[in-house]
């Protein structure tokens, strides 16, 4: 399943436990209306965050899994204004989260902030590029991703043209000629390829940081092993924020151990390089006259 950066964070917002849940009985692209429950004093959300967590439609649809800072809350219309205007407009029977600010700070900027820390934690993962690459005549050097040279994996070459069909075949003995800082390393392939075909490249880097609420985690990364360390990382900044007071520290102990237990069970699976290959003992072509077990054509 694919997770966005809009489920990611109210993932570690509700582990926090800093939310309050409501069902809108009206709304637009800036506003969520709920005169069941948001009957607070005026400006009690102003500077929260807010979370659109389901489609009434049951559709997964827009705007499923957006979020925005409060701007303003009014009492007397029972309205939640928001700072950002989102991809669609709350309907009557959406179902919203939101949480008041933490000092001078939005827990929504907080969460993403140490979201990423936890991607970056988590080290390089597999990346695969099939669109930089497309072997041309009489050339065996080519550019790479500046990303991709240091931790470059796998190397593969298209068989075919059909993009829903390339059959892909390893090519091994392949070296990377690394480049000065901020130019491009370069492959260097051991033989000429069939012109016109593609190349996949199989490496590691770190995740691209999420930004906004549709950015997407990759699938690669388990996502407990993203929630869970971003929310004791959010947890530990909080007591901090507070003096250190221990009034989390039980929920911070139990988080701990939730987050060791992942990191023992869960991991990122990462292509190895392959060996190179070569030919043991002489051949035919290497000894003239001469003939050894092995040899494709002995004489």
């Amino acid at each position: 399943m694919t997770y966005t950066l809009g489920q990611v964070t109210h993932k570690v917002a509700s582990a926090l436990q800093i939310l309050s849940e409501g069902k809108a009985t009206d709304g637009s692209v800036t506003t969520i209306v709920d005169t069941s429950l948001r009957t607070e004093a005026d400006d009690y959300w102003n500077g929260g965050s807010a979370w659109i967590w389901y489609d009434a439609g049951a559709l997964a649809a827009d705007p499923e899994y957006s979020y925005s800072v409060v701007s303003d809350f009014d009492n007397g219309t029972n309205t939640v204004t928001l700072r950002d205007t989102l991809p669609a407009a709350v309907a009557a029977g959406d179902k919203y989260s939101i949480c008041r600010r933490i000092g001078k700070d939005t827990w929504i900027d907080i969460i993403t902030q140490k979201v990423n820390d936890a991607l970056r934690d988590i080290g390089p993962i597999p990346q695969v590029d099939v669109t930089t690459i497309t072997v041309a005549q009489n050339q065996k050097e080519y550019n790479l991703p500046i990303t991709a040279g240091m931790r470059m994996k796998r190397v593969f070459n298209a068989t075919t043209v059909d993009a829903n069909d390339n059959d892909w075949v390893e090519i091994y003995n392949w070296d990377v000629e690394h480049a000065t800082p901020g130019n491009q390393p370069v492959l260097i392939l051991p033989q000429q390829e069939v012109t016109g075909y593609g190349i996949k490249l199989e490496y590691l880097d770190y995740h691209p940081a999420l930004q906004v609420s549709t950015d997407v985690l990759s699938d690669m990364v388990p996502l407990d092993l993203v929630v869970f360390p971003a929310a004791l990382a959010c947890m530990y900044w909080r007591k901090e924020l507070f003096d250190g007071t221990d009034k989390w520290d039980a929920v911070i102990g139990r988080t701990e151990g939730k987050v060791a237990e992942l990191k023992a069970a869960l991991s990122v699976e990462k292509p190895r390089k392959p060996g190179r290959m070569m030919r043991i003992g002489w051949t035919e072509q290497a000894r003239p006259g001469r003939s050894y077990p092995g040899d494709r054509n002995p004489r």
